[in-house]
């Protein structure tokens, strides 16, 4: 599922990385599509990391989803809000 924060993720790693293909998978693509999956680069943990160091978003918790494995875990995210000015410029001909 694609949430507000999945698409301000995917923006900001495009804005980083222009010209890129990305691809949203699952834990359930892994399994479909095995031999696939091995050819992608995971970066979701590098670009959250780069999204709170430009101030854009902020880490509330990690959870640990088993105690005998730190590799598997969630990130709860906020998004930093931002105010966007926009003004519109009139030409006439």
């Amino acid at each position: 599922m694609i949430t507000p924060s999945a698409t301000a993720m995917i923006a900001f790693y495009l804005l980083q990385n222009s010209g890129n293909t990305i691809i949203v998978l699952s834990e359930y693509d892994e399994e479909r599509f095995p031999a696939q999956f091995d050819t992608y680069r995971e970066v979701t943990d590098a670009t959250l990391d780069l999204m709170i160091e430009h101030g854009f978003a902020f880490e509330v918790k990690r959870e640990y989803l088993f105690a005998n494995d730190p590799t598997i875990y969630t990130r709860h995210m906020e998004l930093q809000e931002i105010t966007w000015a926009y003004r519109a410029h009139s030409a006439s001909f």
